[in-house]
Protein backbone atom coordinates (compact mmCIF):
# COMPACT_ATOMS: atom_id res chain seq x y z
CA UNK A 1 0.00 0.00 0.00
CA UNK A 2 3.05 2.51 0.76
CA UNK A 3 4.80 1.40 -2.43
CA UNK A 4 1.61 2.51 -4.13
CA UNK A 5 0.78 5.55 -2.68
CA UNK A 6 4.36 6.37 -3.00
CA UNK A 7 4.49 5.71 -7.33
CA UNK A 8 1.50 7.59 -7.20
CA UNK A 9 2.46 10.50 -5.45
CA UNK A 10 5.79 10.57 -7.58
CA UNK A 11 3.88 10.33 -10.80
CA UNK A 12 2.18 13.23 -9.88
CA UNK A 13 4.79 15.25 -9.48
CA UNK A 14 6.64 14.42 -11.89
CA UNK A 15 3.64 14.74 -14.50
CA UNK A 16 2.98 18.26 -12.89
CA UNK A 17 6.98 19.28 -13.86
CA UNK A 18 6.51 18.36 -17.04
CA UNK A 19 3.40 19.81 -17.94
CA UNK A 20 4.83 23.32 -16.47
CA UNK A 21 5.88 25.04 -19.34
CA UNK A 22 8.14 27.84 -18.40
CA UNK A 23 8.09 29.91 -21.92
CA UNK A 24 4.42 30.32 -20.85
CA UNK A 25 5.47 31.95 -17.95
CA UNK A 26 4.99 35.87 -17.77
CA UNK A 27 8.06 37.82 -16.23
CA UNK A 28 7.99 39.78 -13.08
CA UNK A 29 7.54 43.32 -14.23
CA UNK A 30 8.74 44.97 -11.30
CA UNK A 31 12.23 43.20 -12.17
CA UNK A 32 12.72 44.77 -15.75
CA UNK A 33 12.49 48.36 -16.84
CA UNK A 34 10.08 50.01 -19.48
CA UNK A 35 11.63 52.71 -22.90
CA UNK A 36 8.68 55.61 -23.03
CA UNK A 37 8.56 58.22 -25.78
CA UNK A 38 6.54 61.33 -25.50
CA UNK A 39 5.13 63.61 -28.25
CA UNK A 40 6.59 66.90 -26.99
CA UNK A 41 4.62 69.85 -28.88
CA UNK A 42 2.96 67.13 -31.94
CA UNK A 43 -0.45 68.13 -33.48
CA UNK A 44 -1.15 64.72 -35.21
CA UNK A 45 -0.27 60.82 -34.49
CA UNK A 46 1.16 59.25 -31.40
CA UNK A 47 5.02 58.44 -30.49
CA UNK A 48 5.68 54.65 -30.63
CA UNK A 49 5.57 52.41 -28.03
CA UNK A 50 8.37 49.90 -27.12
CA UNK A 51 6.68 46.82 -25.98
CA UNK A 52 9.64 45.07 -24.43
CA UNK A 53 10.87 44.81 -20.52
CA UNK A 54 14.37 45.44 -20.09
CA UNK A 55 16.64 43.99 -17.67
CA UNK A 56 18.56 46.58 -15.76
CA UNK A 57 22.09 47.02 -15.21
CA UNK A 58 23.62 47.99 -11.68
CA UNK A 59 25.95 50.79 -11.73
CA UNK A 60 26.57 51.10 -8.22
CA UNK A 61 28.70 48.48 -7.67
CA UNK A 62 32.58 47.49 -8.91
CA UNK A 63 32.49 46.35 -11.23
CA UNK A 64 29.08 48.01 -12.76
CA UNK A 65 27.13 45.26 -14.55
CA UNK A 66 25.31 46.12 -17.47
CA UNK A 67 22.04 45.46 -18.58
CA UNK A 68 20.07 44.62 -21.69
CA UNK A 69 20.44 47.28 -24.52
CA UNK A 70 17.49 48.64 -26.73
CA UNK A 71 17.43 50.58 -30.18
CA UNK A 72 15.84 54.23 -30.07
CA UNK A 73 12.54 54.06 -32.23
CA UNK A 74 11.45 56.13 -35.11
CA UNK A 75 9.03 58.87 -34.57
CA UNK A 76 5.75 56.33 -35.08
CA UNK A 77 2.79 58.35 -36.34
CA UNK A 78 3.92 61.99 -34.99
CA UNK A 79 3.60 64.98 -36.86
CA UNK A 80 4.00 68.63 -35.41
CA UNK A 81 2.48 71.12 -38.51
CA UNK A 82 5.20 72.81 -40.16
CA UNK A 83 8.18 71.04 -38.54
CA UNK A 84 10.36 68.06 -39.12
CA UNK A 85 11.15 65.70 -36.54
CA UNK A 86 14.71 65.98 -35.67
CA UNK A 87 15.21 63.17 -33.15
CA UNK A 88 14.55 62.33 -29.14
CA UNK A 89 15.94 63.87 -26.11
CA UNK A 90 16.61 61.96 -23.23
CA UNK A 91 14.58 62.18 -20.17
CA UNK A 92 16.77 64.43 -17.65
CA UNK A 93 17.68 66.70 -20.70
CA UNK A 94 14.35 68.04 -21.47
CA UNK A 95 14.30 70.43 -18.36
CA UNK A 96 17.70 72.00 -19.16
CA UNK A 97 18.18 71.64 -22.75
CA UNK A 98 21.45 73.14 -24.19
CA UNK A 99 24.13 72.50 -27.30
CA UNK A 100 25.09 70.05 -25.33
CA UNK A 101 22.31 67.49 -25.48
CA UNK A 102 22.70 64.42 -27.26
CA UNK A 103 19.99 64.27 -29.66
CA UNK A 104 19.25 60.59 -30.24
CA UNK A 105 18.00 59.45 -33.56
CA UNK A 106 16.44 55.84 -35.02
CA UNK A 107 18.20 53.08 -35.22
CA UNK A 108 20.48 54.25 -32.08
CA UNK A 109 21.23 51.71 -29.42
CA UNK A 110 21.69 52.67 -25.58
CA UNK A 111 22.21 50.75 -22.19
CA UNK A 112 19.29 50.63 -20.13
CA UNK A 113 19.83 52.38 -16.62
CA UNK A 114 18.31 51.61 -13.27
CA UNK A 115 15.23 52.83 -14.12
CA UNK A 116 12.61 53.36 -16.73
CA UNK A 117 14.25 55.49 -19.44
CA UNK A 118 11.82 58.42 -21.42
CA UNK A 119 12.75 60.45 -24.28
CA UNK A 120 10.86 63.47 -26.11
CA UNK A 121 10.27 64.15 -29.58
CA UNK A 122 12.88 67.04 -30.80
CA UNK A 123 11.48 69.04 -33.78
CA UNK A 124 12.65 71.30 -36.41
CA UNK A 125 10.99 74.54 -37.33
CA UNK A 126 11.45 75.92 -40.66
CA UNK A 127 14.45 78.33 -39.40
CA UNK A 128 16.28 74.80 -38.43
CA UNK A 129 16.07 75.83 -35.12
CA UNK A 130 15.08 72.82 -32.97
CA UNK A 131 12.04 72.98 -30.45
CA UNK A 132 12.26 70.93 -27.06
CA UNK A 133 8.64 71.74 -25.92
Amino acid sequence: MKKTILSILTLSIVFTIVSCNYNDMEPDESQYLRVYYHSNGHTSGEPPVDPNLYRPGNYNVLPPTSGDTYTILDQGTLEREDHTFAGWLYQGDIDRPNKFNFLFKPGDRYAVNIEDDSYYAVWRNPNGHLLYD
